[in-house]
């Protein structure tokens, strides 16, 4: 069991009760894809602005600052899809 470092906050504890709307959603399962946020802008035919404050909103969900971090949670809370 994983003990948050000894600091008594596992911060794994809560991810499996996140929720994404459908666009965070879309833009989760790029950023894990590795997609830049120019190229995630590109695909979802939204601006870069849009797409940053979207990555934001998740970070703060998963409480990271970190894309990979976002992503790893994400897919331990099965919020992407299958590989």
């Amino acid at each position: 069991m994983h003990n948050g470092g000894g600091n008594g906050h596992d911060p794994y504890e809560n991810t499996a009760k996140i929720r994404l709307s459908e666009r965070q959603a879309q833009i989760i399962v790029l950023i894990a894809k590795g997609e830049p946020n120019r190229i995630i802008a590109e695909k979802l035919d939204l601006s870069v602005h849009t797409v940053d404050a979207y990555c934001r909103r998740i970070y703060r969900k998963f409480d990271t600052a970190s894309r990979v971090t976002a992503a790893v949670r994400a897919a331990q809370s099965q919020l992407l899809p299958p590989i």
